[in-house]
């Protein structure tokens, strides 16, 4: 095995982690009161300031909750939904756009289908505005406007798929999907989307859930292959 260069770890990070781990191992139960910052400082052999900043990050991830009169505690299910789990995972992991094409190409053509079946007159008419809205912004050339009416689209779709798990799912990504759109758009370019979302949203309207699911997969799979392709002539 070839040797590697050791990467310095940031204690912060470190210290993170395992409180992050204490919460998803379960070894701090929902509902339960964490050990003070006192407490976990002596613990671990850090400063006040290092647990403050993990217990912040942990806050912000929706895991753990400070109560008036005093305590932090981790939050219940119900109040921290459970799939909220994987987002902590996902924003350290941050994984490569290659495979996020691939669970898109996954879950999106079915998303599609389901919208296809079930999308109401209100999912429908704001799909065509976001659809709208993209389409003029490719037109003109409007960076800034093409990846929120993107993203705003497929969001829709995942709407009108009436599906709780797609939503919520699509919902705790959405940060991810926005960063990684944009790293597609600036490689790959916008154009190659546009007939595909017309024809999506076309299939949706018309009730037509096999096109639906066809041309999602068509797009998503062309998607994958220019971004491969652009990456490899890199």
């Amino acid at each position: 095995m070839a040797l590697q260069k050791v990467k310095k770890q940031n204690v912060s990070d470190i210290v993170f982690k395992q409180l992050e781990q204490c919460i998803l191992d379960g070894e701090w139960e929902q509902g339960a009161k964490i050990p003070s910052e006192n407490t976990l400082a002596q613990n671990l052999g850090v400063s006040r300031v290092t647990i403050r900043n993990a217990l912040q990050r942990l806050s912000s991830l929706g895991l753990i909750e400070a109560r008036q009169g005093g305590g932090t505690y981790v939050k219940k299910s119900g109040e921290a939904d459970t799939l909220e789990l994987i987002k902590p995972i996902l924003l350290q992991t941050k994984p490569d756009i290659k495979y996020f094409l691939e669970y898109r190409l996954v879950i999106e053509p079915q998303m599609a289908s389901l919208a296809a079946e079930r999308a109401t007159e209100d999912q429908i008419d704001t799909m065509k505005k976001y659809l709208e809205r993209y389409e003029m912004a490719v037109e003109i050339g409007n960076s800034e406007a093409i990846l929120p009416n993107d993203s705003l689209l497929h969001y829709s779709i995942a709407q009108a798929s009436a599906n709780p798990l797609i939503i919520k799912t699509y919902e705790i990504i959405k940060d991810i999907y926005s960063q990684n759109l944009a790293q597609i758009v600036a490689d790959v370019g916008a154009d190659a989307g546009v007939q595909y979302h017309r024809k999506i949203v076309d299939a949706i309207v018309s009730k037509n859930a096999a096109d639906a699911k066809k041309y999602m997969r068509r797009h998503l799979r062309e998607t994958l292959e220019m971004y491969t392709r652009s990456e490899s002539e890199q």
